[in-house]
């Protein structure tokens, strides 16, 4: 699906959303987390390729951190994801904790990477 289908047809489902909340407020969440998880998927499927793309390079002794990057993107998209649900929900400060959570992962799923960094910044200060 192209990118301004997508976009077209989240509008669409806006303005019916719109109107849901006027009439009957309590299909309106039901509503819009189906399009957030519509829109989710989506983002899932458009990104796929990049990923393949990123599996075929040789990266040598960088390929041992694409894990850590997908994994990266995954905690990014999902706690902003969640975070933009419960803001929709009234629950701002819940957004905001789970999008520091988020944060928090992404920094101890970094934690191996900070080591071989700091391992390698020692041995570049060993050299004569």
């Amino acid at each position: 699906m192209s990118f301004l289908s997508v976009c077209g047809l989240t509008l669409a489902i806006l303005l019916f959303l719109l109107m849901i909340r006027r009439f009957s407020p309590e299909l309106a969440p039901p509503l819009s987390l189906s399009l957030t998880i519509l829109l989710t998927l989506t983002a899932l499927a458009a990104i796929v390729p990049f990923l393949s793309y990123l599996q075929e390079l040789e990266l040598g002794k960088f390929n041992s951190y694409l894990p850590y990057l997908l994994k990266s993107m995954g905690i990014a998209l999902i706690s902003s994801t969640a975070a933009d649900l419960c803001r929709d929900c009234g629950e701002s400060a819940v957004a905001a904790k789970l999008e520091m959570l988020g944060k928090c992962e992404i920094i101890v799923l970094s934690i191996p990477l900070l080591r071989e960094l700091l391992t390698l910044a020692e041995e570049l200060m060993r050299l004569p």
